[in-house]
């Protein structure tokens, strides 16, 4: 987490970084170049990004994915702008890394079908598969009747694309109606055996016994 200063003269981070580790980081050899870095932020740009003339309506943005300021891990970037009234006095940000996003993906598998998260241009923000293979392409149109599933993530402009080609849920539905099938069957084999056998021992005989009253008289 981070604070950026709107006229990009200082920064506050946590957790805190010492200033040597912060040069060594950034690769550079004074404070100035290292703020510099920091607040381009490998081209990401958070401050630009969450302000007045990118955000007019103040609101928290996300940014897409790409690498950390100090260009070692691809993050996210949760931006909230501050402002005095009118006056933007910067960023509070929050760096997410991608690998987690995959990893929630990862340990919850579906029962059929692949998953992405996408932001609002479609682009690929996490995917179950490490290197998102079979990635939807931000040009699908992503109907229900063709297998797509879009589901809108909370507070973000992002959602959770599911596919599931026609061949997957029919297999999948086959799965899930040949073992009902055997049950149903074997069920009306038991109604037509206890039919028989019940026909066998007492009906059968109480219609002999009857017939034997009957027949007495």
């Amino acid at each position: 987490s981070y604070f950026l200063d709107a006229q990009q003269q200082w920064r506050w981070i946590y957790p805190a970084q010492a200033r040597d580790e912060l040069l060594t980081a950034t690769g550079t050899a004074d404070m100035g170049a290292a703020l510099q870095k920091l607040t381009d932020a490998q081209g990401s740009r958070p401050l630009e990004r969450a302000g007045p003339q990118a955000n007019p309506e103040k609101q928290l943005v996300w940014s897409p994915p790409h690498l950390d300021a100090m260009g070692k891990t691809t993050v996210i970037s949760a931006l909230a702008p501050v402002h005095d009234g009118e006056t933007y006095l910067g960023v509070v940000g929050a760096d997410m890394n991608v690998a987690a996003l995959q990893q929630v993906l990862a340990q919850r598998p579906l029962p059929m079908g692949e998953a992405w998260v996408v932001d609002a241009q479609g682009a690929l923000v996490a995917s179950a598969g490490a290197s998102g293979a079979n990635r939807p392409d931000a040009d699908t149109a992503y109907d229900r009747h063709s297998g797509w599933l879009r589901l809108a993530l909370r507070d973000t402009d992002w959602s959770l694309l599911v596919y599931a080609p026609s061949a997957v849920q029919n297999r999948e539905a086959w799965d899930a109606v040949v073992p009902l099938g055997v049950i149903a069957v074997l069920g009306l084999l038991a109604l037509l055996g206890g039919g028989v056998l019940l026909k066998q021992l007492f009906l059968q005989p109480a219609l002999q016994l009857a017939e034997y009253v009957e027949q007495a008289d």
